[in-house]
Order: C-alpha cells, then structure tokens, then sequence
C-alpha cells in the first residue's frame, strides 16, 4: 500500500468544487481509496498497488471527478515526435530498455514540484519495486542538446555533477559516497547505463541519480522524461500514466522516437478494448441494470463503450472481466446492493477431496512419514538443472528474484531440498508433502495446475519404497502395477511408471546419484510421487461401482 498526501486547496482546485469533511469521510473512499489521515490543510489517502494511477494528484482527481460524474473519459493525444533517443547494444546486459516523452509548455510552482516528487518516489516504490524495474527521470529540456543517446560505460569513465551535490563525480565516486549511490548502488555492476545529449552532458545515471545540470525548477518550460528498466511493457504503462497526469495538467505531450535497432514511438496512447458480457457482470456482482445504466457506471469509473468496454492508456490494472465487474461495482455503490438470502437451505460440510487428503496424510504418518510444507515458487535451477531435466516451467512474470522466478513442476525437489537442509538429523528419514504443483495446459491463462504427493525415504531404496507405496494404494483398495522407465532423475533399472487401470498416476525410483550430488544430499534416496487429483477420481468410480 502507498499513502499520498495531498494539499486540500490543490486538490479541490482540480477537482473544480469545494468538498466538506463528508467527500474526504464518506464518499472519495468508496471509489477504492482509504482516507489515512486529514488535517485543516493536508489530506492523506491509502492507495493499493494496482492503482499506481491514482499516486498522483492529477490522476487521483480525475478518477474523483469521474466518480462524481463531474465529467465523461476523455482522449489523451500527443504531437508527433522531434526528438530521438539511441540505444546503444551495450546496456543489453545491463538496463536494457528505455522509453521517453516531452513535455512542453510546463507551468511549474512549489507546489506541483512537491507533488512531482511525491509522484515519482511513490512509483518508484511500487510499480517500479524500488527502482528495479523501473526508474524516472525528468529533467529539463532547455538544458541540454538532443538527440540523446542510452549507452553503457566503466564506472570511471564519465564524469558529471549528480543531484544535490557541487562538484563533479565518477559513476564510481557517486556509487561510493552519494547516498542515492549507496542505496541503490546493487541495481547496477560492471558496465553502468547512463544518458547523454549530443554533447556527452550527462542528463541521468540511471537507476542511481540525474544531472544537476537539468534540474527542474519553477523556471523550467520543458520537460523531458526518461524510463529505464528490465521490462519494456512496464515501462511503457508507467510512462503512459506520467504523461496522461501531465496532459490533465493542460501541458503538451510530444512523442519521442527510440532507436535501439528496431524503433518505436513512445508514449502510445491508444485505448485498449475488451469484450464484456453484461450478464456475467449482472451475476458477479449481483444487481440487474440495463446497457444504458452499465454504459453510465463505467463512465463513473473512468472507462468508455462503444460496443467493446474502451480501457484508457493509464489503467495498468484491467485483465479480465472481473476487473470490469470490480469498478462497476464501485461505481454503483457497495452500499447500494441488495444482500439476498440463499434460495435453499445448504448446510456446510468438508469436501470429500479435502477429506480424502486428510486419510491419505494420516495413512503416511501410520507408516511413520512426517509431513513437510515446501514453497509453490521455485526457481529454473532446482527445478530442471538439478533435476536432470528441461521440463517447460510455468514462468512468474516480472519475478523478484531468480528464486522465485518459477512455479514448481514436480514436489521431488523440494523433497531433496528438505534432505539437504536436514542433514543433522538422525537418520532414516522417511517424510511427505501434499500440495499443487503448476504446469502449462489448456486453460484461459495457459497455465493448470493439480494436487501431487511426494514420499521418500533416506537412506532408502528401491524394495523399501515401493512397499510404502503398496501399503497406501491397497489401503485405498486400488490396483495398481508398476511399468519399469528411464527417468534420468533415477537410477537406470531402478525407476517405474505407477499405473492404475491404464492411466499413469506417478511415478517411483531411487534418486540418481548426479541429482544427489547438486542437492549436496549424502545418503541415497528412494521416493514415488503421485497425482491425487487422479487417484480420488479412480476413488470415485470404484465407490461407483
């Protein structure tokens, strides 16, 4: 969550109507924004992360203004380009992507400059993931020559005058003894990205500081804003809701041309379109209103209709449907929909899968197998590197973290993991873990997922698994019989298929010593790991039967 904090006299100013305590109270939280605190001059609203939007007072008043039906959406446009940026090959490795925009005819006061800021931190430690992802720079246009180049240097091979301080300083220096440097200095190593005009002056060291030489003042005209970061789309979205706060400022949006062996043109400002069905709205959110009246509630949310629902280039957030379905119901009001009693009686039990989960857990822990929980994300290196394996992963977008880049395939390593990190505990070691694992599938996001368990024993082997394993499914009064396989995460001669009435539900082997060793695990290890969204359905129909 962000907090911004507004002053009331800006932000009624925008708005365009005086408001009493009960907007900041009652009203201006219903549309999806917390008041956080209010004083005789200041007002503070919570923000949630996927309205980055709103972090600005232009973009939080015209969703106000909507909201209050002060005004319909409207179309942003920009003028044709006049200036390029040129992207040099060398910050492929390093920051590789850059989008930019000019902003001409800039009225700028102390008060619009506090609320810049605010702005661009605020992005900074959301959308941006503290810069990471993505970066702002604005500077001053007259300061400087384009067109502007993007390139990658040594650490001692430029120098510039950073922000907030009076004499020249390496990239290095800056690193080294300019706080912005010590904070943010582990975004960047070896080659250091930095914007330059036609005359090598130095606009910005992203992500790290911009120029002195273009700060932005009250005497400042124009504008020229740089995104860098490690996701084009993201900077694209973030550069489209700074301009569109600009262009509600009544300022001029000038496109910029960027050259990185293909071109584009940023921003881009068309309105994306989504199908709607208005009965799937009506049935989400539980209210029976007309196309004339959705067509009115999605004006009330900043969103137009032609047929299709038109998406503005700012709202970052809208993926499916239920989006649609969540501002209309803001839009019609939480407080205005009607709770209706179920029309049967229901009485709440357990699910039987749930149920089914709870006898198979408690068959493991009567062969003495403890339970264990591992995490659902995981990373390509312990899911296919140290598995043996090149099994195609569900990836997470934007991930944080290389560790977590990736939702697990299988629970075996997770498994090993376990062993691994438990290597002061007295052996034998025999444990188990139910849970989901993901995998690419036919599905509207491309990605299914289903419920494994994974058993395994260390030192274990082949015999001794594979008991456990008729113990449980006999107990479950299923037949089974295992098909012998080449796995290369198993010992050749010593892996099997689990098979039951001709559907393979899993599979059972002792673990290969190579697998072993990447696990750094001492002992051998025999494991089976089972689908259990297939054995409760062969559980159904032989109740069935």
């Amino acid at each position: 969550m962000a907090i911004v904090t507004f002053k009331k006299s800006e932000l009624e100013q925008l708005i365009g109507m005086k408001l009493d305590s009960r907007y900041y109270k009652e009203i201006i939280p219903m549309m999806g924004a917390p008041l956080e605190s209010m004083t005789n001059d200041e007002v503070s609203f919570e923000i949630f992360p996927n309205r980055p939007d709103m972090l600005s007072i232009e973009g939080f008043t015209r969703n106000v203004r909507y909201f209050l039906g002060l005004e319909d959406p409207k179309r942003y446009t920009s003028t044709p380009y006049k200036i390029s940026v040129f992207v040099d090959k060398s910050v492929k490795n390093t920051r590789p992507f850059i989008v930019s925009a000019v902003i001409r005819n800039v009225d700028i006061d102390e008060d619009f400059l506090l609320d810049l800021m605010q702005f661009q931190e605020k992005i900074h430690e959301t959308f941006g993931r503290k810069r990471k992802k993505i970066a702002i720079g604005i500077h001053d246009l007259d300061m400087v020559k384009p067109p502007f180049y993007y390139k990658a240097v040594g650490g001692n091979e430029v120098k510039f005058v950073p922000l907030d301080m009076d004499k020249e300083m390496t990239l290095e220096n800056i690193l080294e003894k300019h706080p912005k440097g010590i904070k943010y200095k582990h975004l960047v190593s070896d080659k250091y990205p930095i914007l330059v005009d036609s005359e090598n002056n130095v606009l910005s060291f992203p992500p790290i500081i911009n120029g002195e030489l273009t700060r932005v003042t009250e005497n400042t005209k124009n504008l020229f804003i740089d995104i860098t970061g490690t996701h084009l789309d993201s900077l694209k979205k973030a550069l489209n809701i700074i301009t569109t706060s600009m262009a509600d400022r009544g300022f001029i949006v000038e496109s910029v041309r960027i050259v990185d062996g293909n071109e584009c043109i940023t921003p881009d400002f068309k309105e994306r379109t989504m199908n709607v069905d208005l009965n799937y709205i009506k049935k989400i959110i539980g209210i029976n209103i007309s196309v004339e009246k959705f067509v009115q509630l999605l004006k009330r949310a900043g969103l137009d209709y032609n047929g299709h629902v038109l998406i503005p280039p700012y709202r970052t957030d809208i993926m499916h449907q239920i989006d649609i379905a969540e501002d209309v119901a803001i839009a019609y009001g939480y407080e205005n929909i009607e709770p209706e009693l179920p029309g049967i009686f229901t009485r709440g039990t357990s699910l039987r899968e749930n149920d089914f989960k709870t006898a198979v857990a408690s068959l493991m822990n009567g062969m003495m197998f403890q339970e264990v929980r591992t995490m659902i994300l995981s990373s390509q290196n312990d899911q296919n590197e140290k598995m043996n394996t090149n099994n195609n992963l569900v990836e997470i977008l934007n991930a944080k973290s290389d560790e977590f880049s990736v939702c697990r395939r299988d629970l075996m390593p997770g498994i090993l993991n376990v062993f691994s990190q438990n290597k002061h505990v007295d052996y034998p070691q025999s444990i188990f873990e139910m849970g989901k694992i993901v995998f690419l599938g036919p599905t509207e996001t491309g990605a299914d997922e289903t419920n494994m368990i994974c058993a395994a024993s260390s030192p274990g082997n082949y015999s001794n698994i594979s008991s456990v394993l008729k113990e449980l499914l006999s107990s479950l009064k299923l037949k089974f019989k295992i098909i012998e396989r080449n796995d290369v995460r198993f010992i050749s001669g010593r892996a099997g298929t689990v098979v039951i009435d001709g559907d393979e539900i899993g599979v059972i082997g002792e673990v290969h010593p190579s697998v072993l060793n990447k696990w750094k695990v001492e002992k051998p290890v025999a494991l089976f790991e089972l689908d259990m969204r297939k054995i409760f359905l062969k559980m159904k129909t032989l109740h069935k039967s």
